[in-house]
């Protein structure tokens, strides 16, 4: 893919800032998070817990269950 010139990440970048503010004043309540091949939004303080391997995933649900 390549570097990409500094000058478009930070258009892109703006941008995408202000996507996402525009989508935090339409939809309040929402946490929203960036994921390998887009965006999820979940009901905001709704813990999310991701690994990318079941007994990562197994490690984190442990620490979150106390």
């Amino acid at each position: 893919m390549g570097n990409i010139e500094p000058r478009y990440a930070t258009a892109r970048d703006r941008e995408q800032a202000k996507a996402l503010a525009d989508l935090a004043a339409d939809f309040p309540g929402w946490d929203v998070h960036e994921v390998f091949g887009g965006w999820e939004a979940v009901p905001e303080g709704t813990p999310v817990v991701r690994s990318s391997t079941i007994g990562g995933l197994a490690e984190k649900l442990a620490e979150q269950a106390g």
